[in-house]
């Protein structure tokens, strides 16, 4: 009941400051100061409430709570201007070009072709007009229902944002459920002032990317008792077996209850059961040969993926295909998935290697074929412009830069913006290649490979990291929560442009955001090797 009133209180405090936002009336310039603030102090009561909420005194109820804030933290903010970027006015050119039957992709904003279309709003108030729209189809069919919708309104823009984050927030939750994590987590993400002001006051559509991403995950993510996972942990069991003094009763209490259930007629039992601990007479394949038979029924059949074939396996490769149109960024993750179903029946005893071989051909195929033809569909919709977003996209990538240290190292040693790109890009080749064939889990493999593009791409906007917070649903990471509390420092370097007109990064700044972050790497690092250490010695004691 406490924990419950705790949860109540913080997200009255937290409305309370959004409310605030939208009362303090300032001048454009100083609507980032504002913004700052109210980040900041909103930021460290999320920390805060999920220091005190217990993942066990998380029910429904606490979810649906979780929910219902989050929805009234969107609401309040909706109708505020964006004041920190101006993208969502380049949405409701897109939109409107689209509402008249002019594909985005032709023309550029400035285009005279396009005076006819123009309004008091648009496109005066799109940024780089002089260049073509740099967003994919289903991105673009959003902006035609929103301004079918609300016509050149952003608050109507936003709300429909708004309910594409609610939907993101449910799928985070599933996966959170479904994967038995701290379900606590899903407060850095609903909660989170980056999701909730990055979508409802500036209004960015990486909310709709993490949505569909989301969803591609809820399809394919194993449940808590997967195969994998149980074979790894019983084949560790497994291998301690012979050693009596690994399984006396004072220092594996839990041992005597488990293998009286699991192996209630085996000798092992008994001789826990009579004398309280393993008994050595007995050889290690004896002891074993109970729960060798209890082992092989679990790991038979791959029920997971045999469920994820039947029911979700064509959703999430749609809903992949979804993410991928609606910001290109996840196409990154496609040979991830790839060499994912590869080996997903590999180890299975009943199935020889061509079966095996057979399975996994139809685990990829009914994944990628409904992913490669929705992405055909789509694009197949603007086939005669479609090649200028490519080409936009390129220009991007190749030029702009923003709020990242290590591209800003690169380029004052090489003295060039092109050959810095290009040594970034390969840069981030090098590290995806390395998580590709490293053995981390599907989780860790989509995290780090998402988290090593951020970092190796020259330009880092705070909604950028709105995908990796997204991501925490499967992999958490403390550091990426600081992170999304740091970043908000980069808008200062806004906050400048618009009072002197000169947009420049500052190294103070960025030692500001990003030093915390690489304390807490070197942290993290350092007890990760403590903890490898003493299990080392630990298990040469024995």
């Amino acid at each position: 009941m406490k924990t419950k009133w705790t949860l109540i209180l913080f997200g009255l405090l937290m409305e309370l400051f959004y409310i605030l936002y939208r009362l303090i009336d300032v001048n454009p310039a100083q609507t980032i100061i504002k913004y700052m603030v109210i980040y900041s102090v909103t930021f460290i009561m999320m920390v805060v409430s999920f220091r005190l909420l217990k993942d066990k005194d998380f029910s429904r109820f606490f979810f649906l709570t979780v929910l219902l804030f989050s929805l009234i933290f969107g609401l309040t903010l909706v109708s505020s201007p964006p004041g920190q970027s101006d993208d969502i006015y380049r949405y409701l050119w897109d939109g409107k070009l689209q509402y008249y039957g002019i594909s985005p992709y032709t023309y550029a904003p400035d285009d005279p072709a396009l005076n006819p279309y123009h309004s008091e709003q648009l496109p005066k108030l799109v940024n780089f007009p002089h260049i073509k729209t740099i967003y994919p189809p289903v991105a673009q069919l959003f902006f035609r229902l929103s301004y079918t919708l609300f016509g050149e309104s952003v608050t109507g823009m936003k709300f429909l944002f708004l309910l594409f984050a609610l939907g993101g927030i449910c799928f985070f939750y599933l996966i959170l459920k479904q994967k038995g994590a701290e379900t606590r987590w899903l407060l850095f993400f609903a909660w989170n002032p980056l999701v909730i002001m990055e979508t409802a006051v500036n209004g960015h559509l990486d909310i709709l990317m993490v949505f569909f991403l989301s969803m591609s995950l809820w399809g394919v993510a194993p449940p808590t008792y997967s195969r994998s996972a149980r074979c790894r942990s019983f084949g560790g069991f497994i291998s301690g077996v012979g050693d009596p003094n690994l399984f006396t009763v004072s220092q594996m209490p839990f041992f005597r209850s488990f293998i009286s259930k699991v192996c209630p007629k085996s000798k092992v039992s008994e001789s826990i059961n009579k004398k309280g601990s393993a008994t050595p007479t007995y050889s290690r394949s004896a002891r074993c040969r109970s729960l060798r038979g209890f082992i092989s029924k679990i790991c038979q059949n791959n029920k997971v993926s045999e469920n994820i074939n039947k029911s979700k396996l064509i959703l999430s490769g749609i809903s992949l295909a979804c993410a991928v149109l609606s910001k290109l960024i996840p196409v990154i993750l496609l040979p991830v998935f790839f060499f994912y179903f590869l080996p997903l029946f590999k180890g299975r005893p009943n199935l020889s290697v061509s079966s095996v071989s057979s399975v996994a051909k139809k685990n990829i195929f009914k994944f990628f074929i409904p992913l490669v033809l929705t992405i055909t569909t789509f694009y197949i919709l603007y086939f005669e412009s479609a090649q200028n977003m490519f080409l936009t996209a390129i220009n991007y990538s190749t030029k702009w830069y923003f709020n990242n240290p290590l591209f800003l190292g690169i380029f004052s040693i090489f003295k060039d913006n092109a050959t810095a790109h290009m040594v970034s890009f390969l840069l981030f080749i090098v590290l995806y290649i390395l998580i590709l064939l490293s053995r981390f889990e599907l989780d860790k493999k989509l995290f780090f490979a998402l988290g090593a593009f951020v970092m190796c791409n020259p330009t880092i906007h705070p909604w950028y990291l709105v995908i990796l917070v997204g991501l925490l649903c499967i992999h958490r990471s403390f550091i990426i929560v600081i992170w999304s509390g740091l970043v908000i420092f980069s808008y200062i370097v806004v906050y400048d442009f618009k009072l002197t007109g000169t947009w420049k990064d500052s190294w103070f700044l960025m030692a500001i955001e990003y030093l915390p972050l690489l304390i807490l790497l070197v942290i993290h690092w350092y007890r990760g090797r403590l903890k490898k250490h003493s299990c080392l010695t630990h298990h040469s004691m024995l």
